[in-house]
């Protein structure tokens, strides 16, 4: 589901040139992968212990691996829970063609979510956001009336969400999708 979704729309972003070759050979992504500057500060799930992750990934260390298998590009997606995650990602985004699309994070509990929605839709590869549930102390946030309005707000959008949650938070979710 997470490669038809993001798929279908970085092809309807590209539908106006598309090629007779694109149409017999349908493009190949890697529909979630991430950057990360560890000195931006924000990546607290990645500490030196990690130590294969601890250091910076970017563009340069993807780029052989989507040649190797000839991948056309990637959805990038965020990997630190803030604004500054996703304007950063966005900016890498903007400068690499291999980037087809950016999922970005947003905040339903901020009163601002909305704003900084249109602030990320600015920029042509924002395809959606990622609510990080697994990190939340207690999932019965989701069920909060503000929450589930905000949902319904960017559904009734088409907007593609991402919900990262951990086995112990389904129950919640399942009660937040009815």
């Amino acid at each position: 589901m997470h490669f038809n979704v993001f798929y279908n729309r970085v092809a309807s972003v590209k539908r106006e040139n598309i090629t007779a070759k694109e149409v017999v050979n349908p493009m190949r992504i890697d529909a979630h992968q991430h950057y990360w500057r560890i000195t931006r500060g924000d990546y607290g799930w990645i500490t030196p212990e990690l130590k294969r992750l601890y250091r910076d990934f970017l563009p340069d260390d993807l780029e052989p691996l989507l040649s190797k298998h000839k991948l056309d590009g990637s959805i990038l997606v965020q990997a630190a829970p803030t604004l500054e995650e996703t304007m950063c990602i966005l900016s890498i985004a903007a400068e690499q063609p291999s980037v087809l699309g950016v999922v970005g994070w947003l905040d339903l509990f901020d009163p601002n979510h909305r704003s900084h929605y249109e602030q990320c839709c600015t920029h042509s590869k924002y395809v959606g956001f990622r609510i990080m549930i697994q990190d939340m102390k207690d999932s019965t946030c989701i069920l909060e009336p503000r929450f589930i309005e905000a949902l319904r707000e960017y559904a009734a959008l088409k907007v593609p969400i991402d919900l990262l949650v951990s086995s112990n938070q389904l129950e919640d979710v399942i009660a937040m999708l009815k």
